[in-house]
């Protein structure tokens, strides 16, 4: 093995392939037993599973885009015919997969910049084993999470000048959510900027400034494109579509009251009061109780999960930018910690960040043979730091984290995690009684296994419902307290509407009066 060559060519490719499938194991064991034991919910595994069975049956009259959804995705709309291979598990299993591509295209990537296996598969290490992949992949199914994957391989197109394959990406991704095109603003302006070179003009004052080199400036062109096209489809979406149909996203903004009721509002307020908005990046600005540490803790594991290389790669903290602000500045201190799917953009980000970082000093020339060897030995240290240290982050937030986690959810090592809080027999006797082109009214746990039908509605919503599902033990009673819960289910019978037609192990059906 020479210096700097990482693994030579005529080793075996068994890490290739053994990181990738451990990867995959532990998601699956976090993810698709979470589904499993009926933790996973409405919010947003049930909503965007019945979009998906209303678009793959042609029901457009539900379409989850135009009355008032709680997200603009086209990809439920792209993908919806995979549920009928995969059921009620599909989006879950689509969302492992990427996350698989994500990692490989990470590795692609830098070994096409780097020519340096080891460095190329330690950056997939660090890409899998971030903290923000444990805690999205916990909680349900989110798009932003699938886009997300996408990022290594816009790199990888755009570095090959491979614009096809760069545009449907691109493409991918501003559909995917309706803040991805804000990202991708950010995304491809950062990655025109580090095309740039600085240089010392001529003349009699020797100006220095910015300028593409010839070999770039193709890729420069399709990405201020880029930038051009997410700038008008997320103002299409802010400044029209949304405000008219989608009111739940609409709702989201509210959330932001520091910056305003639009995204116009939020761009002036950020100029005009900037030093009050980079305090709310580090403080509890609206003073909720408990949410003192959140945004420190976040930052302290960002920081060890590779975020240092923001602080030196500017580029790399602009692509960053509207993520800090999504979920610092929100009044919702959920956001803030890091738990959720909040902080996975960071990820391929920081990953990328860091190991373009590193093949950029291998690729320079050592004077001697013994000077290349040393560089090598000091690079290969801090890569293996970078990813030993991340790992360790994480498995620690796993354990011990001021911010709220569902320990059962994540801790995919301890036998909780196995143990389901219902009689999952009963729950299955229960979603087989119930008709499936009947509309149906479920408690949040319950609703994603039940989704597969043309109406579907989180308890103590009711509309056209002709069955009501519920468990009356457990611990997910969200948006009621059991009690609460208990009390609405009594009521509904007293009033004559509704009655019980099954129980069994505190899980009932309720059958609509005709």
């Amino acid at each position: 093995m020479k210096p700097g060559k990482g693994f030579s060519k005529s080793d075996s490719a068994w890490p290739e392939i053994i990181v990738p499938v451990v990867a995959a194991a532990i998601y699956v064991l976090i993810s698709l037993v979470n589904h499993f034991v009926y933790r996973t919910y409405f919010n947003d595994l049930g909503l965007y599973t019945n979009a998906m069975y209303n678009y793959a049956h042609g029901n457009w009259d539900k379409s989850l885009i135009i009355a008032g959804g709680e997200h603009i995705d086209l990809w439920l709309l792209i993908f919806s015919p995979l549920s009928y291979l995969f059921g009620s598990y599909t989006l879950l299993i689509f969302q492992i997969v990427l996350v698989i591509a994500g990692g490989v295209g990470v590795r692609k990537y830098i070994l096409q910049i780097s020519e340096n296996r080891l460095l190329s598969i330690l950056a997939q290490v660090h890409f899998y084993f971030s903290f923000g992949l444990f805690t999205a992949l916990s909680f349900d199914y989110h798009s932003n999470v699938c886009a997300a994957m996408l990022i290594p391989w816009l790199f990888i197109f755009v570095k090959q000048e491979k614009w096809i394959g760069a545009s449907v990406i691109f493409f991918l991704i501003i559909v995917a959510k309706e803040n991805m095109p804000l990202w991708m603003m950010f995304v491809c302006s950062g990655m025109l900027f580090s095309l740039h070179r600085l240089h010392l003009g001529r003349g009699k004052y020797k100006l220095p400034h910015l300028i593409i080199p010839d070999p770039h400036k193709n890729s420069a062109k399709v990405l201020l494109v880029f930038v051009f096209v997410a700038t008008a489809y997320f103002l299409f979406l802010s400044q029209w579509f949304m405000p008219r149909y989608s009111y739940a996203v609409i709702g989201h903004l509210k959330d932001y009251h520091i910056l305003g009721t639009t995204p116009l509002s939020a761009i002036e307020n950020i100029f005009t009061h900037p030093f009050e908005v980079l305090k709310m990046f580090f403080t509890n600005h609206v003073n909720v109780a408990g949410g003192d540490f959140l945004k420190a803790e976040f930052h302290m594991f960002l920081l060890f999960s590779g975020g240092w290389i923001l602080l030196i790669r500017p580029q790399y903290l602009w692509m960053c930018i509207p993520v800090f602000a999504q979920k610092l500045l929100t009044d919702n201190p959920q956001f803030w910690g890091v738990g959720g799917q909040y902080a996975i953009e960071f990820v391929p980000i920081i990953s990328i960040g860091i190991f373009e970082f590193l093949s950029l000093k291998i690729s320079r020339q050592s004077t001697t043979e013994k000077a290349g060897l040393i560089r090598w030995k000091r690079i290969k240290t801090i890569a293996i730091a970078s990813v030993l240290i991340t790992v360790v982050t994480t498995f620690r937030m796993l354990d011990y984290s001021h911010a709220f986690i569902d320990r059962a959810a994540i801790r995919f090592y301890q036998q909780r995690h196995y143990t389901a809080h219902l009689s999952m027999d009963s729950a299955g006797d229960a979603i087989d009684l119930i008709p499936q082109d009947a509309a149906l009214s479920a408690q949040t746990h319950l609703a994603p296994h039940a989704a597969l039908r043309k109406s579907i509605y989180l308890f103590p919503e009711i509309n056209d419902a002709d069955y009501i599902l519920l468990q009356l033990n457990g611990n997910s009673f969200y948006p009621l307290t059991q009690e609460e819960l208990i009390s609405r289910k009594e009521y509904l019978i007293k009033s004559g509407s509704w009655n019980e037609v099954w129980q069994k192990d505190s899980i009932v059906i309720l059958r609509r009066n005709k």
